[in-house]
Order: C-alpha cells, then sequence, then structure tokens
C-alpha cells in the first residue's frame, strides 16, 4: 500500500511541431479531436495528481476525545469532536468525487492516445510521401512518451511504519480501457491503465482488558493431628 507523498511525478511531454495541414494529423484528429488538447490533458492529469497529493496531506481526521471531566466538559468535547468530524467527512467526500472525475478523466486520455496510435499503425502501413512519414514518425513517438508519461506517474509506493493506523492511502490499481474506431467497427484492442484509490484506515483501539472471574477462596484444608 502507498502514501501519496512518495508519488513520484515525472515531467511533462512536449508536444511536437507538426504541420497543421498535414493528411496524417486530419485523419487522426478526425477521430481522436484535437491532438493539441490531447497533450495538454496529459499535463493537467499530472498536475491533478499533484493537488490531489497536497489534499490528502491536509486532511487530518479528529480523534475522538477521552471520557474525562464532569458531564458538561464532555458533552462540550464531544459536540467540538462531532463538529470537527462532520467537517472531515465533507471534505474526505470532496477528495473521492475529485479522484473518481480524475480516474474517467484518465482513462478517456488512455483512450484517445490508443486510438490515435492506432489510427497512426494503419497509416504507417500504407505508402506515405515523404513528409507525411516524417510527421507519422513524430506523432508516434510524442503519444508513445505521452502515454508513459502516465504510465510513470504511478510512481513507487511504499509504507511509512511511523504513520497513524487511521492515515489516508492513495494506491492505484490497474484498468484496461476498451479501444473502438468509428471508422472501423470490427476493430477492437484494449490499452492497460490504471486508477487512483483512496483508502481511510481503521484507527486504533486500545486493547481491552480481560477480567478474569472472580473465585471466592475456598480456606486451607483442616490439618488432623496425630
Amino acid at each position: 500500500m502507498a502514501n501519496a507523498n512518495s508519488v513520484c511525478v515525472p515531467s511533462t511531454p512536449q508536444t511536437p511541431e507538426i504541420d497543421l495541414t498535414s493528411g496524417v494529423l486530419s485523419s487522426i484528429e478526425a477521430q481522436v479531436g484535437n491532438l493539441n488538447t490531447l497533450f495538454a490533458d496529459v499535463q493537467h492529469l499530472l498536475s491533478d495528481i499533484r493537488d490531489v497529493q497536497a489534499q490528502i496531506r491536509d486532511l487530518d481526521r479528529p480523534e475522538r476525545p477521552s471520557v474525562q471531566g464532569d458531564a458538561t466538559a464532555r458533552a462540550q468535547a464531544m459536540q467540538s469532536y462531532q463538529a470537527e468530524l462532520t467537517r472531515f467527512q465533507q471534505s474526505l467526500r470532496r477528495l473521492q468525487n475529485r479522484v473518481g472525475s480524475f480516474n474517467q478523466r484518465l482513462q478517456n486520455t488512455y483512450r484517445k492516445i490508443g486510438q490515435a496510435k492506432a489510427l497512426l499503425n494503419r497509416l504507417q502501413n500504407h505508402d506515405l510521401p515523404a513528409a507525411e512519414r516524417k510527421q507519422a514518425e513524430a506523432l508516434k513517438r510524442a503519444l508513445e512518451n505521452a502515454q508513459q508519461t502516465l504510465d510513470n506517474s504511478r510512481g513507487t509506493l511504499e509504507d511509512e511504519p511511523d504513520q497513524r493506523d487511521d492515515r489516508i492511502e492513495v494506491r492505484t490499481v490497474d484498468k484496461k480501457v476498451e479501444l473502438m474506431l468509428d471508422s472501423d467497427p470490427e476493430f477492437k484492442d484494449v490499452v492497460r491503465a490504471f486508477a487512483l484509490l483512496v483508502e481511510l484506515g481503521q484507527p486504533k483501539r486500545e486493547p481491552e482488558l480481560v477480567r478474569m472471574p472472580h473465585t471466592p477462596a475456598a480456606g486451607l484444608p483442616p490439618v488432623h493431628m496425630a
């Protein structure tokens, strides 16, 4: 399991210089949309990972107060605790909603990259003019770099033994995103992606004292004098 602070976010990919009049570009953008927007989406996703990390670090679940003092003090302490707990739960729900939206955008970006690469592979199997072939190769390298950047953003996650048992953790799970092409209804493929999962550890409970049943002393046995 992983702590969000240890996620390694790589540098963002650079958008290649592509001739806007290129037939290669127009063929791909007709199905996956503007490629400059696609590369910008990768950069935004990487930025969102940093924001999620910061949001998790700011979340601190309140501790239940100890039952000490008179009834009035205990009631006030519990009232304050319930208010803090409500604020924490609201922040946690906002974080989970944000992660859910992030996962949808992430998988959609993986899907568009996969579709663009599939279209490029098909174009490269045909005879292209030298200029367009060069554009296709540059674009394919950029798409592969973008996908690798997303893959690397998973980072490596390590447990930190000095953290509380109730810490909030973010880890990644594997996802398979289906690929389809509007230009070829028979085409089907998958690309390996991932999703973020936010988990909340259970509060540490104090061990309960085990009470042994009370057994009354039976007394000493009588002593028989010879």
